[in-house]
């Protein structure tokens, strides 16, 4: 069983940047917050990523979550899977960075719902 993703979650780059989760549905809350669906990941921005310096960019968003953070097979909201970490504290995913980076999801923001 996997914690669903709530916009209480801490996730961030591999260089210390940080994800800044924003609620993008008001309808359903899960231990306090609201939870995160597919895609809504990878339009949030990463901010203070430390990589920087000739011929790196910095991470500014997720373009991959998986297999960190994926869609429930069981929860729905909306029509759309709600997010689930199904690995905490391991990187995985993918930034945009130059070169990319990964994702390490350090709370789910909610340990009450699991799916």
């Amino acid at each position: 069983m996997f914690s669903v993703l709530n916009s209480s979650a801490q996730i961030m780059c591999v260089h210390g940047g940080r994800l800044l989760l924003h609620p993008t549905q008001a309808v359903v809350k899960v231990g306090g917050g609201f939870p995160h669906c597919l895609p809504d990941l990878m339009s949030m921005p990463i901010v203070g990523c430390t990589q920087v310096g000739p011929g790196l960019v910095p991470c500014t968003l997720v373009v991959a979550a998986d297999p960190v953070i994926g869609p429930s097979p069981k929860v729905f909201i909306g029509g759309r899977p709600a997010y689930v970490v199904r690995q905490m504290g391991v990187p995985g995913g993918m930034t945009n960075g130059v070169p990319p980076g990964m994702i390490v999801c350090a709370d789910p923001g909610q340990l009450t719902l699991l799916a």
